[in-house]
């Protein structure tokens, strides 16, 4: 039986004993090589030819469990010297051409070293010709080795196929094949819905021997022919017990990955839901996480449907606690909004004060800041009612329920916004300003004297616009400048001056300034001024 064979990359080697290097075996000459077949060490031999010899072919004693002869050039092996089922041949391919007429399979690309290979065998081989891989001489020989024993030793492989696909276990090798494919079919669209549901329901916590699980059978189900799944099961399983408790977790893991993505929907909403719940939602919350894990569901998975009948419980109780939270809250945020608003015109008024240098120094510098940052946090939600199915949170303004309103932080402002201005209106009510600002004549500062003198903030903050303050900041300046009479300071000293006097009138010019400036602090300690004249 001569099959063509494409190698495909990144198949798992069997259980060899031993590594196989085919470039370090001696040409034309067997050599020793033991295979792995479920538990049990099956001796073999491997055979680099140069070229083909009738005595490859012969029958095999029963200590050699299977002859693998790998051809170094391309050639033909006729089909009648092969005479034990336990042998195969692997040729590099190469095009075929005899006989008048050739047949099309015949004709093929020659390619490189192994490439693509021609096999030849006493029956026809359980191998895909698609899927036999090109991971190295080693996985390959590995694959056609166990592919042989598996059909000259049934025996032991059937066992494990009771268990993942009992229809095929009564056939043969050949019969049993296209049934057990089909099964590998199956658990292959299992493996990936269950893996897509694990990934969406990462939030149950699923435990690494689930993952570990999903793992294996699925390097199961990508077996493509007996050979392959022997591989595997040599590889993974120590025993056919070991595959049927696999296959018996493999069912509840199924079960509860059919609900897994909507036990997690609800297990992300309770967890998103408030901590600071009322005592009996509280309890039912906690109670309901504890149980909503992925363990708890693959002990006892006969849980589930109690489970969101509690949940289908709880979140009607939930939502209309959490309802009655939002409105409070966003109406009281509603309240603070409007305070802040009114707080303008007041910070506006302190922020004009604090211009004028000559009341002292600025109070609240550090209030519009403040109250900037409490602005941005305060925005009443346009959302009355929110819908929570999906979320136990409004999704508009992510209220949590133990939320409060900054209450606290706004009054506090407040309150030292107003003893800032009331501040300021003390000083303005002082004597010495009171002093200054009598004479003035306009009526805006007549207006801002009866203010000052009823010590009313509110009328004060409505006066106080931009004229008034810089009209104020002038009459300030003014009334804290005293008149220095320069020229006759300098003839009560000098009536006439040499260029040695120089030194001597600027000393006295110099003393007299400086009294002048002694003068001023009297009246205005922090900021004398004097005009010369």
């Amino acid at each position: 039986m001569t099959m063509e064979a494409g190698f495909r990359a990144g198949y798992p080697s069997p259980g060899e004993r031993g590594q196989l290097d085919l470039a370090k075996l001696p040409l034309n000459r067997p050599a020793p090589w033991a295979i792995s077949f479920l538990g049990q060490e099956n001796p073999g031999e491997v055979v680099r030819a140069d070229r083909w010899q009738t005595q490859w072919g012969q029958p095999l004693p029963k200590s050699c469990h299977f002859r693998l002869v790998v051809l170094t050039s391309p050639q033909e092996v006729p089909q009648s010297e092969l005479q034990d089922r336990r042998i195969v041949v692997m040729a590099p391919s190469a095009p075929t051409l005899s006989g008048p007429r050739p047949r099309p399979r015949q004709i093929r690309e020659a390619t490189a070293a192994y490439g693509a290979a021609r096999l030849y065998s006493l029956e026809p081989l359980d191998i895909h010709l698609a899927e036999v891989l090109a991971g190295g001489e080693a996985a390959v020989l590995g694959l056609l080795a166990l592919t042989i024993l598996v059909r000259s030793q049934w025996q032991p492989l059937l066992p494990y196929l009771v268990s993942l696909a009992p229809e095929a276990a009564p056939l043969g090798p050949a019969q049993a094949s296209p049934r057990l494919l089909a099964r590998l079919d199956r658990l292959t669209e299992e493996v990936r819905g269950v893996r897509d549901s694990l990934e969406r329901a990462s939030g149950l916590g699923v435990p690494p021997e689930s993952l570990g699980l999903v793992e294996r059978l699925g390097s199961l189900a990508r077996s493509r022919s007996l050979g392959e799944l022997a591989a595997v099961l040599s590889r993974t399983y120590s025993s056919a017990q070991a595959l049927q408790v696999d296959l018996s977790d493999w069912e509840k893991l199924a079960q509860v990955a059919a609900f897994a993505t909507e036990a997690a929907g609800m297990h992300e909403y309770l967890r998103e839901a408030s901590p600071a719940l009322g005592d009996d939602l509280a309890m039912d919350r906690a109670s309901l996480l504890e149980q909503l894990t992925f363990r708890n569901f693959m002990a006892t998975p006969h849980l589930w449907p109690s489970l969101k009948s509690l949940f289908d419980l709880f979140r009607p109780r939930y939502s209309a606690q959490y309802l009655a939270h939002h409105s409070r809250y966003h109406q009281e945020m509603a309240r603070l909004e409007s305070q802040l608003r009114d707080a303008d015109s007041r910070l506006g008024a302190l922020g004009r004060l604090n211009s004028l240098e000559d009341l002292g120094p600025p109070l609240g510098q550090n209030l519009p800041a403040q109250f900037q940052e409490v602005v941005e946090r305060i925005h009443p939600c346009p959302e009355a009612s929110p819908s929570l199915q999906a979320h136990p949170i409004c999704a508009v303004c992510g209220v949590a329920l133990g939320a409060e309103p900054p209450a606290a932080e706004v009054g506090r402002l407040l309150d030292e916004l107003d003893r800032a201005l009331k501040e300021q209106l003390r000083r303005l009510s002082s004597q010495t300003i009171h002093h200054i600002l009598a004479p003035s004549q306009d009526n805006r500062i007549e207006q801002f004297l009866q203010v000052l003198q009823a010590s009313d903030v509110a009328s004060l903050v409505q006066i106080l616009d931009d004229d008034v303050t810089e009209f104020l900041r002038q009459l300030l300046v003014q009334a804290r400048t005293i008149p220095f009479p320069i020229l006759s300071q300098l003839r009560e000293g000098f009536s006439a001056l040499e260029e040695g006097q120089v030194e001597e009138a600027v000393a006295y010019f110099r003393a007299r300034l400086l009294a002048a400036f002694e003068e001023s602090k009297k009246r205005f300690p922090a900021r004398p001024r004097i005009s010369l004249e």
